[in-house]
């Protein structure tokens, strides 16, 4: 299904988000998170008793004691887990190098899946027609998971040069990199902030991913309104392709 909510025209380039937007990515982050909370128990008593849950809340604080770090997932994952050595009493040395491995380890499991067949074949058929590239707030790698000869550029966020969506940060890297002006491109993805709001403050196209087709309540509405909505990726690339 897909709905049109504002007139659009049709882009120079696309944008796509990736968690969530072109795989469900909450089995790679069980897999991971679950792998390096073993590697870390290996490593000291104290964080048998840490949760998911805990790692996170863990996160948070580090990054209101080091704001820079809050949009830039992979240095705040660094960060937590070096600080964390350290109050465990590990050297300074150590704990940074035990940071490192610990948050490869995560990036190893957490990029331990290929993307669907199909939604490649739809991405390489967009390719054709559209530049394409990659806006996410995440650490996934797509030369890792199948979609390595899809993306002209893959923008992540980087502490203290580029905020995280819904921020405008990447959507003028991209603009920069792309040669376009921000009317001319398109942002698709799954979250109505991050990527629907994000999209729209920075003068782009937004196309919402809503599998599960559910209604926009009348506040999302008023906050972050798409330019279309779409359940199913083959439908919209049909319509830009047309």
């Amino acid at each position: 299904m897909m709905r049109v909510y504002k007139r659009w025209q049709r882009p120079l380039a696309i944008s796509f988000d990736l968690d969530d937007t072109l795989y469900d990515n909450a089995p790679n982050m069980v897999k991971a998170e679950a792998e390096l909370q073993a590697w870390l128990t290996e490593l000291h008593q104290d964080f048998a008793a840490m949760s998911v849950v805990d790692w996170a809340k863990y996160r948070r604080q580090v990054a209101l004691q080091h704001a820079h770090l809050g949009d830039d997932m992979t240095a705040l994952r660094r960060a937590a887990l070096q600080q964390a050595f350290a109050a465990r009493g590990f050297a300074a040395a150590d704990s940074k190098r035990l940071a490192e491995q610990g948050f490869e380890l995560f990036l190893h499991h957490r990029n331990q899946f290929q993307v669907a067949k199909d939604i490649v074949a739809l991405m390489q058929r967009l390719k054709t027609r559209y530049r394409l590239v990659a806006i996410t707030n995440g650490n996934a790698q797509p030369h890792l998971i199948g979609l390595d000869k899809v993306f002209d550029h893959i923008f992540y966020p980087l502490a203290g040069q580029y905020r995280a969506k819904p921020h405008v940060d990447l959507f003028r890297l991209a603009e920069h990199k792309l040669a376009i002006k921000p009317h001319q491109g398109l942002h698709l993805g799954d979250h109505l902030i991050s990527d629907v709001a994000g999209a729209i403050g920075a003068g782009w196209h937004a196309g919402w991913f809503n599998p599960a087709q559910t209604q926009l309540t009348p506040s999302q509405r008023a906050l972050a309104l798409p330019h279309l909505e779409y359940s199913r990726l083959a439908e919209l690339v049909d319509v830009l392709m047309a």
